[in-house]
């Protein structure tokens, strides 16, 4: 049985897969599962969630055991969070973080989250907006659909998109076109970006206010893989005007004020093993590092909230593993103590402009 039932409104998840709900009172751990369980199991997963190819590997039959028994612990150990099955559960944690290009000490050296030194930040302009105790721009019109970076470090680029579509959705009613990642992945390099071997959304936002804009997921497809540049500026269809507005380094008060003010905020933490099997509640870590140093992993902050059952407050945001993970591709973090770094390198461009074409001249809708 669940050990802290009284918390349990805040760890339902609006969605599962299916196998979640088939087996969902084992790996809650309310029920023993024996050998016939775990077999069958074992063969809807490779049924839902993997290739013809791998069905048949003891290995990862094996690594998939392990993990279950670790997610059923987990969920029995009264945590704030819950744990399922997903389409990483076969892979063993090295696995995990070899395909996102993920680095369990961080990126190995303190973020420069704001402007290098040969391009100068812009001046900090925070709409110190009331917050109140819960706000979600997904119940505003304000957050593109959830995607999937797939097996690429490109984290920062679908962080740094994410922002740009919500703030264009924001500013108008709710019109965006999905944008390029793969523009960033391959053309951003000079502002000390790696494609997908990482980088810093502020540092892509300088680089498309510098480049005239960025294309579209039409015209500059995503292939998760890094290439040449060979974007078409005549393909830009959104302008960064002012650069990347780079949060004070730990004031999760003035991100929350930002979020509220202006939109989603790009923001970067530390994953570390256990993370990748999220599936509802606040997640919250004793193993994770808290540094700029740390942080291995960017994404977006699109709301806040607090559990009304414990009073545990919480960021809300969009991840880049596709919607079928998490909560729709969703996870909340605990917000107020810098979790794994969550308030330590965060952004949001100071202003997005749709660009138009007409008789093959380039205007900009307003700034305002």
């Amino acid at each position: 049985m669940f050990k802290k039932l009284a918390s349990a409104a805040c760890l339902v998840s609006s969605t599962f897969a299916t196998i979640n709900v088939d087996y969902a009172q084992y790996i809650s751990g309310e029920k023993k599962m024996d050998y016939g369980t775990f077999e069958t199991m074992w063969d809807q997963y490779t049924q839902e969630v993997m290739t013809a190819s791998n069905k048949d590997d003891v290995t990862r039959k094996q690594t998939f055991g392990e993990n279950v028994q670790a997610i059923i612990e987990h969920n029995l150990s009264g945590a704030s969070y819950m744990k399922g099955i997903n389409k990483f559960t076969d892979l063993t944690e090295k696995e995990f973080q070899d395909y996102f290009n993920l680095k369990e000490t961080g990126w190995g050296e303190d973020q420069h989250c704001s402007a290098t030194d040969n391009r100068m930040s812009v001046e900090k302009k925070i709409n110190f907006a009331d917050q109140g105790p819960h706000f979600d721009w997904r119940e505003h019109h304000g957050v593109s659909p959830v995607k999937n970076q797939g097996h690429c470090g490109s984290c920062w680029t679908f962080s740094t998109v994410g922002a740009l579509e919500a703030h264009t959705m924001i500013k108008y009613h709710g019109d965006f076109t999905p944008l390029s990642e793969q523009q960033l992945v391959d053309c951003a390099g000079a502002y000390d970006n790696h494609g997908c071997n990482g980088g810093l959304p502020s540092h892509a936002f300088e680089y498309i206010q510098a480049a005239g804009g960025i294309s579209t997921e039409t015209d500059y497809p995503y292939y998760a893989e890094d290439r040449n540049c060979t974007v078409n500026p005549d393909t830009f269809a959104l302008k960064v005007w002012g650069g990347s507005v780079n949060i004070t380094e730990g004031d999760e008060q003035e991100m929350a004020s930002a979020l509220v003010g202006h939109g989603p905020v790009s923001i970067a933490f530390q994953v570390v093993d256990g993370f990748r099997d999220y599936t509802s509640g606040i997640y919250t870590s004793d193993t994770c590092k808290n540094s700029t140093a740390d942080v291995n992993h960017a994404v977006l902050a699109v709301g806040f909230g607090t559990c009304p059952h414990t009073g545990m407050d919480y960021w809300i945001v969009k991840n880049s593993w596709g919607a079928d993970w998490g909560d729709e591709g969703y996870f909340k973090i605990e917000r107020g103590v810098n979790m794994c770094g969550v308030a330590v390198c965060n952004s949001f461009p100071q202003g997005v402009s749709m660009i138009h074409k007409s008789h093959n001249d380039e205007y900009f809708l307003s700034q305002s």
